[in-house]
C-alpha cells in the first residue's frame, strides 16, 4: 500500500516515522553507526498503530532508549522533547543526591544555571557536588551600569565608549548615528574632538 493511502500525510506523526527513516538511511550519526528502523516499522501504518498504543500525543517526540541501538518497539518510548536533548551520547553524566542524571537536570533540581555549572566542573576543576551545591554570587552592578539602567542607555555602547576615550558625560549624552546593526560601527568610527581651552 503506497504510504500516501493512509490519509495521514504531513501530519506531525507521518513526519516523525519520515524523518526517521530518512535519518538511518542517510545521516552519519545514524547510518553511519549501523542504527537502522526495524522491518516492521518501514510500513507507516504499523508504525502509527504502535506508536498511538504507546501514549504518543503531538507533544511527544520518539526516543531510543540505547542511543546506539535500532528504532524498534523494544528501544523506543515517547517522552517531551527537553528530555530527549538529555539523551545523548554527548550527555554530561553525573551522580547527584544519590541518583544518576544528566547534569542539565542537576542543574534544575540545583536550581542553578549550567552554564556556570558547567565551567565550574570543566574549567576550574571542581567536583560535581561542589559546583552543585555552591550558590552563584550575585554580581553587583556597577555603578555606571545603574546609571545607564536609570536612564535607559545601552550600558555596553557607553563602557564601549568611556574605553575609546570618551568622558562618562559624552558616551551617555551624545546620540549615536545610525541604529542598529550598524550602531557599533558608527560608534566606533565617531571621535571626540578635543575642546580648546
Amino acid at each position: 500500500m503506497s504510504t500516501y493511502m493512509h490519509g495521514e500525510s504531513h501530519t506531525r506523526l507521518h513526519n516523525t516515522w519520515i524523518g526517521m527513516i530518512k535519518r538511518c538511511k542517510s545521516h552519519p550519526r545514524y547510518a553511519g553507526r549501523g542504527i537502522k528502523v526495524c522491518d516492521e516499522w518501514q510500513n507507516y501504518i504499523t508504525f502509527a498503530e504502535w506508536a498511538r498504543s504507546h501514549g504518543y500525543a503531538d507533544d511527544l517526540t520518539i526516543e531510543r532508549i540505547d542511543v546506539n541501538g535500532d528504532y524498534c518497539p523494544e528501544n523506543c518510548s515517547w517522552i517531551p522533547l527537553n528530555a530527549q536533548a538529555r539523551n545523548r551520547r554527548t550527555t554530561r553524566w553525573v551522580e547527584y543526591r544519590g541518583e544518576k542524571m544528566s547534569l542539565a537536570e542537576a542543574c534544575e533540581r540545583a536550581g542553578l544555571p549550567y552554564k556556570q555549572v558547567f565551567e565550574r566542573i570543566q574549567k576550574r576543576g571542581w567536583s560535581v557536588e561542589r559546583a552543585l551545591n555552591t550558590p552563584i554570587a550575585k554580581v553587583e552592578k556597577s555603578e555606571l551600569h545603574k546609571k545607564c539602567d536609570a536612564l535607559g542607555l545601552d550600558y555596553h555602547m557607553v563602557y564601549q565608549r568611556i574605553r575609546q576615550g570618551w568622558s562618562e558625560k559624552d558616551a551617555m549624552t551624545i546620540k549615536s548615528i545610525g541604529s542598529g546593526a550598524n550602531q557599533s560601527s558608527y560608534v566606533r568610527n565617531f571621535t571626540v574632538i578635543p575642546k580648546s581651552d
